[in-house]
């Protein structure tokens, strides 16, 4: 029989693994990579002010697109490990009554405001 912490625990475990990958990628990457930026010019005259605008734009070769994936994929994990603790603290509880209606609103608070936390 599972314990009620087991989903949590695989949720971290999933996180760290991808965390992991996530370093490799990097750590290659920035290993391997041509990571010089190439700079662009460009002039143009500002009539209104009176003046030549000078304009530098940096080039960078674009990371890949697979970081992205994985560090969402991090985040939601640990996230979502969060949410299951909460799940698995309300069902050890020792009244969980709650309608399915609001089993659904069973999760781990995280707000950025402290008005918000306190009125949810």
């Amino acid at each position: 029989m599972a314990g009620p912490f087991d989903s949590a625990w695989l949720k971290w475990a999933m996180a760290v693994m991808n965390a992991e990958v996530l370093q490799d990628n990097v750590e290659t990457f920035a290993s391997q990579a041509d990571l010089k930026m190439h700079a662009q010019l460009a002039t143009y005259y500002d009539a209104k002010r009176h003046c030549v605008v000078l304009i530098v734009t940096e080039i960078v070769n674009p990371f890949p697109v697979l970081w992205g994936l994985l560090l969402g994929d991090i985040v939601h994990n640990y996230r979502c490990c969060l949410d299951h603790v909460a799940w698995a603290l309300y069902k050890r509880g020792r009244t969980p009554n709650l309608s399915v209606s609001k089993e659904r609103n069973v999760y781990f608070p995280i707000y950025g405001e402290r008005i918000k936390f306190m009125s949810r």
